[in-house]
Parts: C-alpha cells; sequence; structure tokens
C-alpha cells in the first residue's frame, strides 16, 4: 500500500508504517502509541474494499477518527476478489465480537 500511496503523489513524509503485526488488530493497536504521541486521532487506512469495514471497526474500537482509501484492483483475479469478500463476512462478525468481550473485560 505504501506503494499505491507514493503513485498517488503522498508523500513519504506522511506516510506511517507498521510492519509487525500480523492481523488488523494487532496493526491498529501497536500505532495507537505512535498517533497518541502525534496527537494524530485522525487516520487514513489505505487497504482493500473488501477489508475497509473490518478495519474501520477496529479503528473506530481504538478510539481513531478513520476513513479508508480503497484503490482500485488490477491484475487481481476475480476468484480471489470474490474469496476475500467471502472469509470478510464471518471475519468481521468474529472481530465484532471479540472486540466487545475486550470492552467487557477492561470493563469488569
Amino acid at each position: 500500500m505504501q506503494h499505491v500511496c507514493r503513485e498517488a503523489g503522498v508523500p513519504d513524509s506522511v506516510i506511517l508504517l507498521e510492519d509487525q503485526s500480523r492481523t488488523t488488530l494487532e496493526n491498529l493497536a501497536n500505532i495507537r502509541a505512535l498517533l497518541a504521541r502525534l496527537e494524530q486521532p485522525n487516520i487514513v487506512i489505505v487497504t482493500d474494499r473488501y477489508h475497509k469495514w473490518r478495519a474501520l471497526l477496529v479503528a473506530r474500537h481504538f478510539g481513531f477518527q478513520a476513513q479508508a482509501s480503497c484503490p482500485r484492483q488490477s491484475g487481481t483475479s476475480g476468484f480471489r476478489v470474490v474469496r476475500s469478500w467471502l472469509r470478510e463476512v464471518p471475519a468481521l462478525v468474529y472481530y465484532w465480537w471479540r472486540l466487545r468481550r475486550l470492552d467487557k473485560q477492561s470493563s469488569g
């Protein structure tokens, strides 16, 4: 996505990469401290269109004022796109459930 941003003319100085995570939840949890130091609650998540709803759910859970930018997919097979959309439905439900459990654990 860094490459996509650069091609769109986004300067490197405003692109923050977090490369230690394996999941959307880890990624957004890991950037909280960095964005807090920058006093920056507003973020743009560059992701695939099918993944945007889950990314926004997690971002808003962590208090970010988030929006998503979904560049056009070029060269992606139709099978991969369909498979990805189908994967996101249960993933979105799972993340919603998991975030609710995290909220209950932290408040109780």
